[in-house]
């Protein structure tokens, strides 16, 4: 060790030992001379691990990120700067030369104080600003409904009722595999809502929709700085953003090879290193992966990791397509028929007979495309009760006389019956503003409409 430099006398290095704040000392070589207890206790760092060497080395082992005292016997000045002890504490440092009388550095003193409280509440802010953003994207889904309800009346829903409350409550990664429109979200839903995870973050994000270049940075985030483009404080992800809740990845047999690696990384490590940056961000998130694709063909293209697989489907849940459910589709028409009625003020009903031609339908939309077709009748016919005929006349799909009604009509009646709800609304409701609540859309859009329509609110 280089013993050239006196540090001075007994009571200044008592002084320099006892100091709050934690002081390391290089001489001109930028090699460790003196570190105190206070350095020693912030850091977990010990000075027999640290006295006689090179900062450059200790930087090769990892005990630091970055030397400021290198820096200042580059520069030849004060530098102040954060720098990262172990990849897990945060520290503002300050490097000061000390200068011969020939103004050649004798040494650098260094003053360190821990920030990692204050990083974490930095980064508690930028967590807290990300999810408010996130509240209208559409990558997010946050159950607020409390009144859903979920329909479970057939055998085989029953089947996948009964095995979802017995591996919901354990932080074990689902795949729900099935066809389009099968209920998939809704079952995510309810897996988050009944495990202990329910009062954290449920967030979702369509891997199929994004384009390859965007979802890195959605799933990972980014720092500042890190592409052409990037936001100057940085971006915290999506997987970040769950951290203690539930991730919904769904279409996540569209997810590109490059990314499955990634997340493969992320679910065995547990951690989240952003885009552009060096520190990992320990998470602990609940993956629910959903898919109307099947998996193992995927595997067998070499379009999906076979490894990723494995860790995505821990537990399997297979859902039905709706033809194979008919036992439940006179109970989910009804369910919409009147959910449907309720939301938009409706009395009307339904006849035995156009009942009996929904039932029988195959349905290839599956419960997506029940609660459509329910809508559209709702909102297009203006009688009270909805009939055979009307079903026959309205869903070109259902039956083949329907192909010779006009794109036109049917635009025309649907614009009537949106006519007539928002004028029921509006004479019902205490605000334009309240309208457009009972009504489901934004007060904007229910403006825009109103002057389409030449409707006015006599009470605004």
């Amino acid at each position: 060790m280089d013993r050239n430099i006196e540090i001075g006398s007994k009571q200044l290095r008592q002084v320099i030992e006892f100091s709050s704040d934690g002081i390391y000392v290089v001489n001109h070589n930028g090699i460790t001379i003196l570190v105190n207890q206070a350095y020693e206790k912030m850091t977990g760092l010990k000075r027999e691990d640290l006295l006689g060497k090179h900062m450059s080395e200790l930087m090769e082992e990892g005990k630091i990120n970055e030397s400021v005292s290198l820096l200042v016997l580059k520069k030849q000045k004060a530098i102040s700067l954060v720098q990262q002890i172990a990849k897990k504490k945060d520290m503002i440092v300050t490097g000061n030369p000390v200068f011969k009388q020939n103004g050649e550095i004798d040494f650098v003193v260094t003053s360190v104080r821990d920030i990692t409280q204050l990083a974490q509440l930095k980064n508690e802010l930028h967590r807290a600003r990300e999810m408010s953003r996130l509240q209208n994207n559409q990558y997010m889904f946050l159950h607020e409904e409390q009144n859903e309800r979920y329909l479970f009346k057939g055998l085989k829903m029953r089947a996948i009722y009964d095995q979802i409350k017995h591996v919901a409550p354990f932080p074990t990664s689902i795949l729900l595999q099935g066809p389009t429109g099968t209920g998939k979200e809704v079952l995510a839903n309810l897996i988050h809502h009944t495990s202990n995870r329910q009062t954290k973050p449920f967030i979702k994000i369509n891997c199929g929709a994004i384009p390859e270049h965007l979802l890195e940075s959605e799933l990972f985030g980014y720092e500042a700085g890190a592409f052409t483009g990037a936001k100057k404080e940085g971006k915290i992800g999506v997987l970040e953003l769950a951290n203690k809740g539930t991730i919904l990845l769904d279409e996540i047999g569209e997810m590109p090879l490059a990314m499955q690696v990634k997340l493969l990384r992320v679910i065995q490590e547990k951690k989240v290193q952003r885009i552009g940056g060096t520190k990992e961000y320990p998470i602990d998130v609940r993956i629910i992966s959903a898919t109307n694709r099947n998996i193992k063909h995927r595997i067998q293209e070499n379009q999906f990791r076979e490894d990723l697989y494995y860790r995505l489907a821990v537990v399997t849940i297979d859902i039905p397509p709706l033809c194979e459910r008919q036992d439940e589709l006179h109970e989910l028409i009804m369910y919409f028929f009147e959910a449907i009625c309720q939301r938009y003020h409706l009395t009307k009903t339904i006849s035995d007979d156009a009942i009996e031609i929904l039932t029988t339908y195959h349905w290839p939309g599956n419960v997506r495309q029940v609660k459509n077709t329910i809508e559209n009748l709702l909102v297009s016919v203006s009688e009270d009760v909805i009939t055979k005929d009307h079903v026959l006349f309205f869903q070109a799909d259902i039956h083949p006389r329907t192909k010779s009604v006009t794109t036109q009509h049917l635009k025309e009646q649907m614009e009537l019956a949106e006519k007539q709800i928002i004028s029921a609304i509006l004479k019902k409701a205490p605000s334009i503003r309240q309208a457009a609540k009972e009504l489901g859309i934004h007060h904007a859009t229910l403006l825009a409409k109103m002057k389409r329509y030449n409707l006015s609110h006599e009470k605004s």
